[in-house]
């Protein structure tokens, strides 16, 4: 592909229109000729749909110019810094996509402010999403993804999360198992959320029974 093509490609980026940038976004991808730098510019856009299409070729890093980029980009914690500010349910539902996609410890960071959003509870995907990525991590990293729920505002996470974590338990019992179940026991009780910490506490018994 000529690099005058490819600099066209990339004028697009910067045009008005959302619909036209995101053409640009997704011809560059095609042509593996999309850089860290076009995503970063792209992860800043107004439009929510270019955010969410930003995130979502973040994590193929097939789209990208070469995997050294995607790799720095992805340490950076460029994920992380945009789940901690964006207000977008879509933007968001990409991101619990992307959550399940990546290294734990770079997942963790985006996870724990996505449980923050409470006004999620109610959508048709997006708890579920965050369950998907929650639950990765209590497998992966249980005690460090354990610390993040007395944050979560998400009713279904806290108590599928209990379930898990017991559940395992009652499977085949250890130290490290029943640390989580205990640390599990002690992030319900001590969450501000009263109604959250009953649920969360009420889902563990039930899975012990």
């Amino acid at each position: 592909l000529a690099a005058s093509t490819v600099g066209e490609l990339r004028k697009l980026l910067d045009h008005a229109e959302g619909r036209i940038k995101l053409r640009g976004l997704w011809a560059l991808a095609a042509c593996q000729k999309l850089t860290a730098t076009d995503l970063e510019k792209a992860m800043r856009d107004a439009d929510e749909h270019v955010r969410g299409w930003a995130v979502r070729l973040l994590v193929q890093p097939t789209s990208t110019t070469n995997s050294t980029e995607y790799t720095k980009l992805l340490n950076s914690g460029a994920l992380t810094k945009l789940a901690a500010t964006e207000k977008s349910a879509l933007v968001r539902l990409e991101l619990a996509s992307a959550a399940q996609r990546i290294e734990p410890k770079l997942s963790l960071g985006i996870v724990s402010s996505l449980i923050t959003h409470g006004e999620d509870s109610n959508d048709h995907n997006q708890p579920l999403m965050v369950w998907y990525a929650v639950s990765r991590l209590l497998e992966t990293i249980p005690a460090e993804m354990i610390a993040q729920l007395s944050r979560n505002q998400i009713p279904i996470v806290g108590e599928f999360a209990a379930r898990q974590i017991a559940q395992v338990w009652l499977a085949e019992a250890s130290d490290a198992r029943s640390a989580s179940l205990v640390q599990f026991m002690t992030t319900a009780a001590s969450t501000k959320d009263a109604a959250q910490s009953v649920r969360m506490l009420d889902s563990i018994l039930r899975s012990l029974e």
